[in-house]
């Protein structure tokens, strides 16, 4: 799979969450996945919790103004046949902050098979809910 594979599959992600897809959003993860962040990490199974989970969090960020969602640069390291190391930086805008992009690093694991790929692991590298605290965005 080529990086811009990878940029389509994020792009993509982004539309379905903007479409308020969350069945399809889920649908980007494995049957079981790790998430991560500067708070713990969490084993997670992709099922009916998880896709309500999205719908909450599309509808949060709704709540908050969020205007766009953007991927503003994808790197990828081929670690075998199947897995790949993809570093994406995400950048959003809110109304309350007009112009200003606020960008998100987060690193995958994505695993490959018959030309799917999947998540298999997410680490969020910044506390999402923390910057858009000092952003103003949440009180």
């Amino acid at each position: 799979m080529k990086n811009t594979d990878f940029k389509q599959f994020f792009n993509d992600y982004i539309k379905w969450g903007d479409e308020h897809d969350a069945q399809k959003v889920a649908g980007a993860y494995a049957e079981h996945f790790i998430f991560a962040d500067p708070n713990g990490i969490m084993p997670i199974e992709n099922n009916q919790a998880l896709v309500d989970k999205y719908a909450d969090i599309e509808e949060h960020y709704k709540k908050v103004g969020r205007t766009a969602t953007h991927v503003v640069d994808v790197d990828t390291t081929r670690l075998d046949e199947q897995y790949y190391l993809v570093k994406v930086k995400f950048g959003m805008t809110f109304q309350k902050t007009g112009d200003e992009m606020i960008t998100f690093d987060i690193t995958y694991i994505m695993r490959v098979v018959d030309g799917t790929p999947k998540i298999v692991m997410y680490i969020s590298h910044e506390d999402e809910m923390k910057v858009l605290k000092e952003k103003g965005l949440l009180s």
